[in-house]
Parts: C-alpha cells; structure tokens; sequence
C-alpha cells in the first residue's frame, strides 16, 4: 500500500491513531473496532513500513517522531478528500462560512446532495464537509450524541434525494436504517466519523451504478469504478486490465465500443474535471493541482488542460471567479 492508499483512509487512520493512543493496542482489537469493509490489516502494515507507528512484539505503538509527519499529510490530502486545508489550499465553502454568506451555504449544500443523486464522486469529495466542523448546530450538550444526530440527518437527507433521484425505495430505506442502526451503536466520535464519509461513499457509488447499468457492461463498469478510485495516482491500461481480470486488448476493443473513447483519453477527460474542480472551488495552485492528479508535468498538465478545456487553468479559473463573484 502506497502513502496516498494510506492517506485516502483518513477518517480510519485517525481512528486508528486515537485508538492506538487510548488503549487498543492490538491488531485483534483494532480490527474489532472498525467497520468489516476498512481494509485494517493492510492499513496497520502499510503505517508501520512507513514508520508512523512500531510494533512491540503483538501490541501497535504511536511513532511520536514521526506522527506529527503523519497528521500534515492527512491535513494535505484531505484538502482533496475532505476539503479541508493545506496552507494555500482553502475549500471555498469554509471562507463562505466564516464570511457568513448563508445562501452560498445552502447552494453549496444543494450542489452536494446533487453530487451524490448524480453518482459523481469526485464532485462530492470536493464538497465533502467534515461532521461536526464549523457551521453545524449544537443539538445535544453530549459531544458523541451531538455528532450521531447530525449524521442521523445526513442520512434521511441522502435517503431523500437519492429516492428522488431514482434509487428504489425499499433499497434507499433499508440502506438509511442499516447506516443509522450502526450510528446508534457507535461508541466514539472517530467511529461517527468514519460512518460519515463511508455512508456517502455508499449511497453515491450505488447512484452511480444505478445509472450506469443500463449502459455499460459490467466490465466498463468495474474500469470505470477503478479509474474514478485512482484518479489521484498514474493510471496505465494494464492496470486497469490487471483490475478487471481480462487482457489490455481486449479491455481497450470493449471500452472504446461502449464510451466511445480509448482508456486513455476517458483517464485524461476524468482528471480534467477534477481539475475544474479543484480550480473553482480552491485556491489550490495549478502546479499543485497537476502533482496531485499525477501529471507528468505541470507544462503537459496545461497543454491537456488546454485541449479539453479551451483555455488554460489560470483563465479558467478567472474565468469561473468572474461569473460567480455577483451571482
């Protein structure tokens, strides 16, 4: 497991280090306490190869030279995940908050919650709000129920808008009280807050598939499920292909006959509109912008920004900041 795998596991890893640092040292233990779907065991080894935490014969072990390295990484990457921020990198919706715009919170609130209607992930990792951050109302004098309600909310929203949006209902409502059932069993705020982000996850990855169904093959699906996972990292065919479980020619003869686009340019359309993204709604710089989508270089960055986009990041990006600085 690379760092970025590590990192794009936030929520667990935090989870992990609060657990390590309050008692549950053990592998058995820690496994326990996260959800069956986290994948626990590689996180533990990939953090301990890393040198962010040691081992002391069965028990786990914060690195503390080290775990200050590992909490500015998080910082940094959940700027992509969570927006939140890096030095530079400021998600658009904090800086309304504290400008107390209150319609540009609701707008961007509404923009969310059609994110996830429209299966579009990394749209929803963009605008992705932290529980419990700046902003949300104080519902209970108790931290850990405080959370639970507002997340409890988070749920009935997204069992509403993804009804409407097409999800059948028995299947929305039975996904809305598995993820509450968990909530009222959760025992710590960093569980809350792992259920947060796995719930969105969830309930977008199944809009995505529901609109994808009827027009691809499993198989496109499962690329396209991949590209979308490692649009952060460099993605080459045979990866894909090692994905799938099929050959890279003949991935490349069905991809082109369904999305009518080779694998490679499908790759490079999807990180442009993370880009887009990235451009509208932070201060990000774009050398940062084409290291974090994994370009090879910042200048062929802009020359593929350029033939997506008609423009280059920095005119796209005033451009955008021209048409929404009266709306």
């Amino acid at each position: 497991m690379e760092l970025k795998e590590i990192l794009s596991h936030a929520e667990a890893v935090q989870f992990l280090l609060y657990s390590i640092q309050h008692g549950k040292q053990t592998r058995t233990a820690l496994k326990k306490a996260l959800p069956e779907d986290v994948p626990t065991d590689a996180l533990l080894d990939a953090m301990t190869d890393f040198g962010f935490l040691c081992r002391d014969g069965k028990q786990f072990r914060l690195n503390q030279e080290r775990l200050e390295q590992l909490r500015q990484f998080l910082q940094l990457y959940t700027a992509v995940q969570n927006q939140t921020a890096e030095q530079d990198f400021t998600h658009f919706l904090t800086a309304q908050r504290e400008q107390e715009i209150p319609h540009a919170m609701l707008g961007t609130e509404l923009a969310f919650f059609e994110s996830v209607v429209s299966g579009n992930s990394d749209t929803v990792h963009l605008l992705y709000s932290p529980l419990g951050g700046k902003g949300y109302g104080k519902l209970s004098e108790d931290p850990l129920r405080n959370l639970k309600y507002h997340l409890i909310i988070t749920i009935s929203m997204l069992t509403r808008y993804c009804i409407q949006g097409g999800m059948p209902q028995e299947e929305a409502f039975s996904l809305s009280d598995l993820y509450i059932q968990r909530t009222d069993a959760a025992k710590s705020e960093p569980q809350i807050r792992v259920l947060h982000y796995q719930v969105i996850q969830d309930f977008t990855g199944k809009m995505r598939r529901l609109q994808d169904t009827a027009q691809h093959s499993p198989l496109v699906l499962k690329a396209m499920d991949y590209i979308s996972i490692h649009l952060h990292s460099r993605i080459f065919l045979q990866d894909v292909a090692d994905a799938t479980a099929v050959s890279a020619p003949h991935l490349s003869r069905q991809f082109q006959k369904e999305m009518h686009v080779s694998i490679s340019e499908y790759i490079a359309i999807k990180k442009i509109e993370a880009a887009k993204n990235l451009l509208q709604y932070t201060q990000q710089p774009a050398s940062a912008i084409s290291s974090l989508l994994s370009f090879s270089s910042q200048s062929y960055f802009i020359k593929v920004f350029q033939k997506y986009v008609g423009m280059t990041p920095k005119e796209y990006r005033r451009q955008f900041q021209n048409s929404t600085r009266f709306s």
